[in-house]
């Protein structure tokens, strides 16, 4: 399951109801998730897309679009990698 291409939703999940602090470990969590499912299955294409969404929505354009351009290096024209890379990078320049 992908997570919503709209930027403006909460990373993953409905269900992050409550504190700041609560909201910040369960996105740290999704991180971990993310890149540990990657280690396992480094084939595992929604983990990678799903990763690179979260780190757009936590911590901005720069940590996302590293994430896509190793994906594309591995997944060479992948378009979905490239149409979230090109989203990604005009919703940056537009912030």
């Amino acid at each position: 399951t992908r997570c919503s291409r709209d930027w403006s939703s909460d990373v993953c999940s409905s269900d992050l109801d409550g504190s700041v602090a609560e909201r910040e470990i369960k996105i740290a969590k999704a991180i971990a998730d993310f890149e540990q499912a990657l280690r396992i299955d480094p084939e595992f294409r929604d983990a990678c897309y799903n990763l690179a969404v979260t780190l757009f929505e936590t911590r901005g354009a720069r940590e996302a679009v590293a994430c896509l351009d190793s994906a594309l290096a591995k997944w060479t024209g992948a378009a979905d990698f490239e149409q979230l890379r090109t989203a990604l990078m005009a919703a940056n320049a537009k912030a």
